[in-house]
């Protein structure tokens, strides 16, 4: 998508895992190819660009190229919860994360990997992958990353010391061996077949040695291998990124750089992208999209994304811990009701596994996902000892409004078969 000389905004409804729990998890964040898109979107939403309709201009004579160096102003709802790829969680922080660092490889639309900091890679066998660098990518610290620097970055994932929560995803690795500086071989335990899509989540960007060891870890400075490089981060004000001019990609980054302007609320970012104070946004409500698509001098288009909004129980605590009480809590829930709710009416129900998601999809035939059925569903509460309905908390998160609205749906139609569904909003920090 082009940003020359417009004023874009871009609506999503994000992630969102009701556990007794509704939370801003889901799966790993994976970044896109160059130039970068706003992370993690949703296919039950939609993706909403805005942009300004520039006023008719005589013909030129020759076509310029697309403008360089502009900086852009994004009205970001959320502040990041810290800026280490290996220890957040959070898509605030990915959102810039994705900016700054990167992994070995991508996923393409296909969700095929596709060469990033390694160029190429064999598999001679199931259990080993040999991976190529390119030569002279450079971190923001002026130095050229290294078959080293990948061999630290997953191992410190998958040190017990460094807490991540992402090492059960590189548990398979058995050796990380680096035979030259620009070669890396990895050996597995047994065959995995997520190892690419893995290696290309933002979570196992190439971070230097140096720099961990120099602040302790990466919360608070950014040294990545990206298109950007972090200028300055006032918490709850601003981030400012800009272009590194020794970036790999030659002729990329096209803007100068990026400013986040924290904005929690969203009827701040609306007017905020109105007036032009900001270029680029998002908002959850339908209200404030139809706001949008009203407003002078703007356009609007949408986008279908491939994450997903699911529900999760906490399977360790009774009565959750009864496969017939979590049968009954699916059998409640209308899925399209929370879709038109939430999403616009927007995207479709899926199963456990999204269709989206290319050669890797199961078709509702194969993984069909619960309809609902009151009845059952209080047959099966019976089943369990639980006529009389009982009573479970549902945790959200305010700053996403579109949890909320979830979480109210979800609690409705709970009540219909005798479950008090509470809900709890907590914040996102605490969160």
């Amino acid at each position: 998508m082009s940003m020359e000389r417009q004023r874009m905004l871009l609506i999503v409804s994000v992630v969102v895992i009701v556990t007794t729990l509704l939370a801003a998890c889901g799966p790993a964040p994976t970044p896109t190819p160059l130039p970068p898109t706003p992370v993690l979107p949703t296919p039950t939403a939609r993706v909403v660009v805005v942009t300004a309709t520039p006023a008719p201009t005589p013909l030129p004579t020759a076509t310029p190229g697309p403008k360089k160096g502009a900086v852009l102003i994004f009205g970001k709802a959320l502040e990041a919860v810290g800026l280490d790829p290996h220890l957040v969680t959070a898509a605030a922080s990915f959102e810039i994360i994705n900016r700054v660092y990167e992994p070995l490889v991508l996923m393409d639309e296909k969700y095929a990997p596709i060469p990033a900091l390694a160029e190429k890679w064999e598999s001679p066998s199931d259990t080993t992958f040999i991976f190529t660098l390119r030569k002279g990518v450079k971190f923001h610290n002026g130095r050229e990353m290294k078959a080293a620097d990948v061999k630290y970055s997953y191992e410190r994932i998958l040190n017990p010391a460094t807490k991540s929560p992402w090492a059960s995803q590189l548990a398979p690795i058995l050796t990380i061996e680096t035979p030259d500086d620009y070669t890396v071989k990895l050996s597995l335990k047994e065959p995995y077949g997520a190892l690419m899509s893995t290696l290309a989540s933002a979570w196992a960007a190439i971070v230097p040695k140096e720099e961990v060891d120099k602040a302790g870890d990466l919360q608070k400075t950014m040294v990545g291998t990206g298109a950007f490089t972090l200028d300055k981060w006032e918490k709850d004000v601003q981030t400012v990124l800009k272009a590194f001019p020794d970036y790999w990609q030659k002729g990329k980054p096209l803007l100068g750089g990026i400013t986040y302007k924290i904005m929690p609320d969203e009827a701040a970012r609306l007017a905020a992208i109105r007036t032009g104070e900001i270029q680029m946004t998002r908002l959850s409500s339908a209200t404030a999209t139809g706001l949008a698509a009203r407003s002078e001098g703007v356009k609007v288009a949408s986008q279908a994304t491939s994450d997903y909004y699911l529900l999760g129980l906490n399977t360790k605590r009774p009565p959750l811990d009864n496969v017939k009480v979590r049968q009954a809590i699916s059998l409640a829930i209308d899925r399209q009701a929370v879709l038109d709710s939430v999403a616009f009416g927007e995207g479709f129900v899926c199963g456990p596994i999204p269709s989206t998601l290319g050669d890797w999809a199961v078709s509702l035939d194969q993984l069909p996902y619960y309809k609902r059925d009151v009845e059952k569903a209080k047959a099966l509460l019976k089943e369990a000892g639980l006529e009389k309905g009982f009573k479970l908390n549902i945790t959200a998160s305010p700053a996403y409004p579109e949890f909320i609205s979830i979480a109210l749906v979800i609690q409705r139609q709970l009540k219909d078969v005798g479950i008090e569904a509470v809900l709890d909003q907590v914040e996102w920090g605490t969160f």
